[in-house]
């Protein structure tokens, strides 16, 4: 338990905090976020929605860790998935300022995030039927030629709710954009509605509609960036106060009412206000090191690779060896990400030649 322990309050704290320095405000220009904060973002996204879930791992097998860490975790692990979303829809909008994302754009950005997702599922799903043919993990279900067509093709339809969210968002953006940039805004903002009401009536998780409006947000933040950024230079401590208690109001009301239908309005809200609490900051100070920028460029591998390591090396969690379990998987995760990652920028890098000859 000490090393759970020693993560959390030591090691996690350490990746997020460490690297930070001044801003040059001169060197600001008109940018709220550079490339290196939405990277960053994103990395850190990544390593708290692991911890999250580490928590959950642990309080399966019977171990708690001190309540008020572990809630702090759990919630924080929620917002993680927020900042991701609000840090997509950000860098979409900001490489296409002044100008109309075309079918070429479009079409470059599907394939890219379906191959890079295919790139990932199907060799963890290969990985995961070795294992089970070698019984090193118990196989459960029988293995049958239909359950892996099955498999199969719940993959080649994003069977990962984050992605299929993401896709769709990308749609929406790119048909809203062709009626103008301002007009796109609120075309987004209806179609979402929409679309949160048939997530509802589907009887989808609350984090489908949750994530899609943070996407918006980022979105909405790239496009009044210039004024946005005025705003804090001007009245930047009135702005981080009213963020970090909109923040912890709004969260703590989702935390304590959870379940509750207006309580899931709360999330949303509570990560916008996070959001633009981060922004603040990052006007003054730079963030971001090597683990973060690491995280944050393999950041929805690390998402995938990790609940996939998860249930195939799920029996190494128990209440006999849960802390070695959850350290195992954590490795795995991570140099399957390295490798998945690598892989995927080789077969990049051969296909942008092979287009160019």
């Amino acid at each position: 338990m000490i090393s759970i322990y020693l993560l959390y309050c030591m090691v996690i704290p350490f990746v997020v905090f460490v690297g930070i320095r001044r801003a040059n405000l001169e060197c600001k220009g008109e940018w709220l976020l550079s490339l290196d904060d939405t990277i960053y973002l994103r990395g850190i996204s990544a390593y708290i929605v692991i911890a999250a879930h580490v928590i959950r791992w642990l309080e399966e097998c019977g171990i708690n860790l001190i309540r008020p860490l572990a809630f702090v975790v759990e919630q924080l692990g929620g917002i993680g998935v927020l900042f991701f979303f609000f840090a997509s829809g950000y860098g979409m909008k900001a490489s296409l300022i002044n100008r109309k994302p075309g079918v070429e754009w479009i079409k470059r950005r599907f394939i890219r995030l379906y191959v890079s997702y295919l790139m990932i599922k199907l060799p963890l799903l290969m990985i995961r039927l070795i294992v089970q043919q070698m019984g090193l993990i118990p196989i459960g279900a029988t293995i049958t030629v239909s359950s892996i067509f099955g498999e199969i093709v719940s993959i080649l339809f994003l069977e990962d709710w984050f992605v299929n969210v993401i896709v769709v968002q990308y749609a929406l953006f790119f048909l809203a954009s062709q009626f103008g940039t301002k007009p796109s805004i609120l075309i987004m903002v209806i179609a979402d509605g929409v679309l949160a009401c048939i997530y509802l009536y589907l009887g989808r998780p609350d984090r489908y509609v949750n994530s899609m409006w943070l996407f918006i947000f980022g979105v909405i933040v790239a496009l009044y960036q210039n004024q946005i950024l005025r705003l804090y230079l001007r009245y930047g401590i009135v702005v981080g106060v009213v963020c970090a208690v909109g923040f912890i109001v709004f969260g703590a009301s989702f935390a304590i009412n959870k379940g509750i239908l207006f309580a899931n309005i709360m999330k949303p809200i509570s990560g916008i206000f996070a959001c633009l609490f981060f922004c603040l900051i990052s006007v003054y100070y730079r963030f971001g090191n090597p683990v973060t920028t690491w995280g944050g460029k393999r950041s929805l591998y690390i998402y995938i690779v990790h609940v996939e390591v998860r249930s195939i090396l799920a029996e190494f969690l128990n209440e006999d060896s849960v802390i070695v379990g959850v350290w195992l998987i954590l490795l795995v995760s991570v140099v399957l990400s390295a490798f998945l990652y690598a892989t995927n920028g080789i077969m990049n890098k051969q296909q942008t030649r092979q287009s160019v000859m």
